[in-house]
């Protein structure tokens, strides 16, 4: 009698890496009354809110605003407790206008990294007006 015993392998090294983070930009816009009006004012700040999963954990979410005919622009990336380290979280930020911003479009990038450096991105277009006061 012969007893023979054969291992195969299926693991493959893709198998231990999670998902990747999943995105979903719910607002983007001059504050909580217009908050999906996808517009900014010079000298205020752009409301941003987002619904985030990442199963590799979040590490940084960047935000970018690039001047369409241009070069102005405004980062900002985020990589403090309230958002890394964490699976799910939803994402609310004012990101600063500066006075000295240019108006016009400009290319809106949302984008969340994990622990294993994968990424989601969302991007649309902001409009950055002239804030006007009331008299």
């Amino acid at each position: 009698m012969s007893f023979s015993l054969i291992t195969v392998s299926c693991s493959d090294d893709d198998d231990d890496m999670p998902t990747k983070p999943v995105l979903q930009l719910k607002e983007l816009g001059s504050g909580h009354d217009s908050p999906t009006d996808k517009t900014a004012y010079i000298g205020s700040n752009v409301h941003i809110s987002a619904e985030i999963i990442a199963d590799g954990l979040i590490d940084k979410i960047e935000v970018t605003i690039e001047q369409k005919d241009g070069n102005y622009t405004i980062g900002k990336v985020y990589t403090d407790t309230k958002y890394a380290g964490n699976k799910n979280t939803h994402f609310h930020e004012h990101v600063d206008i500066p006075s000295d911003t240019p108006i016009g479009n400009y290319h809106f990038c949302l984008i969340v990294t994990d622990k294993f450096g994968q990424t989601a991105k969302e991007e649309t277009t902001l409009t950055i007006k002239e804030h006007h006061h009331a008299e």
